[in-house]
């Protein structure tokens, strides 16, 4: 019971970091920018996500 509900962790934090990924890809795509404490944020937030991803 435990270990299933780890790996639907574990699939649903891989699936976030598809979708991070894809709005990476729109953002660079459409020209659109994060500055300042907005892109230093996020790529916080998506460093984070992979490395508990990852371990």
């Amino acid at each position: 019971m435990n270990m299933e509900s780890k790996d639907c962790l574990q699939c649903w934090r891989a699936k976030l970091v598809m979708l991070i990924t894809i709005v990476i890809s729109v953002m660079s795509c459409s020209h659109m920018t994060l500055k300042g404490p907005q892109l230093y944020y996020f790529w916080l937030f998506y460093i984070i996500i992979i490395r508990s991803t990852i371990g």
